[in-house]
């Protein structure tokens, strides 16, 4: 936010003249690609709605924004709006897939620097190609069930019953032996030998401190 005034360091009341506070905005303010779903830095004067535009494909225009502003004092400010509530600031193609671009208005915010987070993570089709899995204690739980998840959830079962021979990849059970003299490891009778390693990643190397 741009304030309308401020206290210098002597302590007197200064007006910041609106020709000063558009020139300075239109500095700071930094346009988005059109892949990036809100810019990089938003510039808002004092006596303006706080607000971002959106970049997202068309179908996912029905669901629910949910963001957080947390103020430069440390004071979390949450939010959440339907998109679909939000005015439409322009459409284009990219890609094959249509976008729109449309203003999601804020709470009114204090004056300073404040750090802006949205949450697109239950946009589009994410919630048709993940599942989450809970106890089945806690899908039945009248709790649980008023969240309304859209989400695909599943229960755990049969976890006590799971053993060793049912990993597919991790299925083998050897006789290990290891010689209390020379430390040497035999799985079924064969030694096990691993060589030095001539070069190891995130070494010093790469530190520069």
């Amino acid at each position: 936010m741009i304030g309308e005034r401020y206290v210098d360091a002597l302590g007197t009341p200064r007006e910041v003249p609106e020709s000063t506070r558009e020139q300075f905005a239109a500095i700071l303010a930094a346009s988005a690609p059109p892949e990036a779903p809100i810019p990089a830095a938003i510039v808002v004067p004092g006596d303006h709605e706080p607000g971002i535009v959106v970049t997202l494909p068309a179908a996912s225009w029905n669901e629910r924004a949910r963001w957080i502003v947390t103020t430069e004092f440390g004071d979390a400010l949450r939010g959440e709006r339907e998109l679909r509530d939000a005015p439409v600031v322009e459409s284009f193609e990219h890609g094959g897939t249509t976008y729109d671009r449309r203003r999601l208005t804020l709470a009114p915010l204090p004056e300073g620097y404040h750090r802006l987070s949205v949450d697109f993570g239950s946009f589009g089709r994410a919630l048709e190609k993940s599942l989450t899995f809970v106890s089945q204690a806690s899908q039945d739980d009248a709790g649980f069930q008023a969240l309304k998840l859209r989400k695909r959830i599943e229960p755990v079962r049969g976890t006590r019953h799971v053993q060793k021979q049912h990993m597919i990849h991790n299925s083998a059970r050897p006789q290990i032996e290891v010689d209390p003299e020379t430390y040497a490891v035999r799985a079924d009778g064969q030694l096990l030998v691993c060589e030095p390693a001539v070069t190891l990643p995130m070494t010093q190397r790469y530190f520069l401190f």
